[in-house]
């Protein structure tokens, strides 16, 4: 997804995505309002370690969130907060400070606290949010993905390793997280009803999950990663390029089990 109006990004930062929904919202503001929330939005994503501005963000930003931190804090950890947070716009600051705080939180009950303390409030700032950080070879990797599907990867892949305790994410990490999502997947195709692998299963998924039927943006995403995935299929072996023959192998025979 383009930026909206290709607006360029200041101060040599890298571009971020936008999806469809958030580039609609975002042209039915009035034109003196669009570009000062197109900038806080793009300032809080970054903030945030996001790689793309979608509608739940933009949602948020709009209704503002007034939540507070579960935790007490060590003063010394609020006034680190705070200065950090001064290096950012304040526009940025007011709305990414609830998210800090959240982040901060976790990271505190991660090591068994139960008061946030600097060393907390460094490590979100640091990982920018996820608690983790990336290897510059599975961190590339992540940034060869589509575009559609780049975020999503970073989210789960963070997730899975805040899960697991994995202080770095690596390579290896990066296809163990692929592959147990994978299967996952297969299992739901089985649950389908399904014995071959092919793209018949977003077609029944649609029948039968409700969310699903009249979700235009998951009909519009599942076409783009079918469309991506069969420009990348062995012509020879009739395997997804994506993938290599031993997981494919066994996403085969998990469908065929009985």
């Amino acid at each position: 997804m383009k930026r909206p109006d290709d607006r360029k990004p200041v101060g040599g930062t890298k571009p971020l995505a936008w999806t469809a929904e958030a580039v609609t919202w975002l042209e039915q503001l009035p034109d003196f309002l669009r570009d000062g929330i197109f900038t806080v939005a793009e300032d809080v994503a970054r903030g945030e370690g996001r790689l793309e501005v979608n509608i739940r963000l933009l949602r948020r930003l709009e209704a503002g969130d007034s939540s507070e931190p579960g935790l007490p804090w060590e003063d010394s950890a609020t006034t680190l907060l705070n200065e950090l947070l001064a290096q950012r716009s304040p526009q940025a600051a007011l709305f990414v400070r609830p998210t800090l705080q959240n982040a901060a939180e976790r990271e505190a009950r991660r090591r068994s606290a139960i008061v946030v303390a600097c060393e907390d409030v460094e490590k979100v700032f640091s990982t920018d949010l996820a608690g983790v950080s990336w290897s510059t070879e599975a961190l590339q990797r992540v940034e060869s993905a589509p575009d559609f599907v780049r975020a999503g990867i970073k989210k789960a892949a963070e997730f899975n390793a805040r899960r697991e305790g994995i202080e770095t994410i690596m390579l290896e990490d990066l296809t163990r997280f692929r592959n147990r999502a994978m299967m996952k997947a297969v299992r739901r195709m089985k649950g389908f009803g399904m014995q071959e692998l092919d793209f018949s299963a977003f077609d029944i998924a649609r029948n039968r999950v409700p969310r699903l039927k009249e979700n235009t943006q998951a009909v519009k995403r599942f076409s783009e990663i079918r469309q991506y995935v069969e420009s990348q299929q062995d012509p020879e072996t009739g395997g997804l390029g994506l993938l290599d023959r031993e997981l494919l192998d066994k996403m085969k025979a998990e469908l065929k089990k009985r």
